[in-house]
C-alpha cells in the first residue's frame, strides 16, 4: 500500500507489548476484557488484539474457497501464541492515562513485569504496525469505533 493511500490516522497509536511466551486463551480473553472495562472508563480511546501463531516475516494469507464466507489462513513459520495491541486516543485526546492503568492492572495479573509500550513515530510507521500486525492474524479483535484493518484487506 503506498503512502498516499494511508489516510491520517485520527490519534497517535501505541504499541503494547505483551512479554508473555506461550499466553493462553484464557489470558488474552482476560485481557481484551480488561480493556473494554477500561474503555467505559475512557471512551475516547480505540485499541485492536492480533492474536498470531505465525513468525511475520514468513506470514502470508491465503484465501479457501469455501460455501459462504471464505476461509482464511495464514500459512508461515509457526511460533509460540503471541500477541499484538495497538492503543490509540481520538477526539484530541491522549491514550495515556488508559495505557497507564492497562499495564498496572495486566502486570499485576501476570504477577510480573511484562506488559509495556511505546508511542508510534509518526502516521506511516503507525500503519505500518497495524499492516504487520494483520499480515500475521489468526484472528484479530476490534474496539469498534475505528476499522483500523479496512484500508489492509
Amino acid at each position: 500500500m503506498s503512502d498516499t493511500t494511508r489516510p491520517e490516522l485520527p490519534g497517535k497509536l501505541y504499541r503494547v507489548d505483551v512479554y508473555k511466551q506461550g499466553i493462553t486463551d484464557s489470558e488474552i480473553h482476560a485481557l481484551d476484557a480488561r480493556m473494554q472495562r477500561l474503555r467505559v472508563k475512557y471512551p475516547h480511546v480505540e485499541y485492536f488484539i492480533v492474536v498470531s501463531t505465525t513468525d511475520a516475516d514468513t506470514a502470508k494469507k491465503k484465501r479457501i474457497p469455501s460455501a459462504g464466507r471464505p476461509k482464511v489462513v495464514v500459512e508461515g513459520k509457526k511460533e509460540p501464541k503471541h500477541v499484538h495491541v495497538g492503543v490509540m486516543g481520538t477526539d484530541g485526546q491522549s491514550a495515556y492515562k488508559f495505557l497507564e492503568d492497562l499495564k498496572e492492572r495486566s502486570n499485576r495479573s501476570f504477577q510480573a513485569k511484562q506488559v509495556t509500550y511505546s508511542a508510534t513515530s509518526d502516521n506511516d510507521h503507525a500503519w505500518n504496525f497495524i499492516a504487520y500486525s494483520y499480515r500475521q492474524a489468526d484472528w484479530y479483535r476490534t474496539s469498534n469505533g475505528f476499522d483500523f484493518f479496512g484500508n489492509l484487506k
